[in-house]
């Protein structure tokens, strides 16, 4: 669930050749056809340079191609445009958001608000830039106001989750990550999360169950790897770890702290030998991103 894309609007009725063009763009940037939407927005634009959503609509494909610069530009055309437009801001703060400028990222998510208050969407976006920022309370509180308005999107409980567990509030996130999964059953990073929450209050086996199930649902996710290693290590099931530690390397060969974990795991089974093929592993891979 990605909840920095930008918010498209419904496919116009074509009742002009503009309209016609900007349902032609949006038919193909729903196909994935970046180049004929592009070009049927650039068309649009030749014909009508003064309308607000032709910039709108093509910005949002320049955005999800991660065309970022172009994406602002056309963001900001709307908004001189047509000052009032509260999805303009919001997709304009998710780009800034994706590149990690999250001050004028909320600045935006300000103005969009401002001019809808009912917007979820800003909320929600809002409340991830604080997350990122450290102001958890300030993002719990946006979040809220996200689920007030939209109760069934489960990206508002997941997030509001996350928040809570960076403030160390481990059974609200639980909470939140369950109500998550109620909403949306194939959510694997709030079984991930989940399973971190647990292992933060102690409850191995339930965090051993979610780690179980985001990896049944992304097999390939590294970070879940990790986090299951370092429990098995710390029950004490080096040779789980171990496992673990070596799927890892298999999908991420340079990844240093991989070999530095499964090295301790080694020494702890003491096999010294492996442990220190590891540990050099992992000197040799530090003094290489040093240079």
């Amino acid at each position: 669930m990605n909840e920095s894309k930008p918010t498209p609007l419904p496919t116009p009725f074509p009742t002009s050749p503009v309209e016609a063009l900007l349902t032609r763009g949006l038919q193909a940037y729903k196909k994935g056809d970046i180049h004929e939407a592009l070009g049927a927005f650039d068309q649009a634009i030749q014909l009508n340079p003064f309308n607000a959503l032709i910039y709108r609509y093509r910005g949002t494909v320049f955005a999800d191609n991660r065309e970022y610069d172009k994406a602002l530009a056309d963001f900001g055309q709307t908004i001189a445009l047509h000052p009032q437009d509260a999805v303009a801001f919001h997709n304009r703060g998710t780009v800034y958001a994706e590149q990690k400028q999250h001050a004028r990222a909320i600045e935006d998510f300000d103005q969009s608000i401002e001019h809808n208050p009912d917007y979820a969407a800003a909320y929600r976006s809002r409340g991830k830039s604080h997350t990122h920022l450290g102001a958890y309370n300030q993002a719990i509180i946006d979040f809220r106001r996200a689920i007030q308005l939209d109760p069934k999107h489960p990206s508002g409980y997941y997030n509001r989750g996350i928040a809570h567990f960076h403030k160390g509030d481990h059974e609200r996130a639980i909470g939140d990550f369950s109500q998550t999964l109620r909403l949306s059953p194939q959510h694997s990073y709030a079984f991930g999360s989940r399973a971190c929450a647990y292992m933060a209050i102690g409850e191995d086996d339930k965090a051993l169950h979610d780690f179980q199930e985001a990896l049944a649902l992304q097999p390939e996710n590294i970070h879940i790897y990790l986090s299951r290693a370092e429990l098995y290590a710390r029950c004490g099931e080096y040779e789980h770890s171990i496992e673990d530690l070596t799927t890892i390397i298999s999908l991420r060969p340079q990844l240093t702290l991989a070999y530095r974990n499964r090295a301790g795991s080694y020494a702890r089974l003491q096999d010294y030998a492996k442990a220190i093929q590891d540990y050099s592993k992992a000197i040799a891979l530090d003094a290489k991103d040093a240079s």
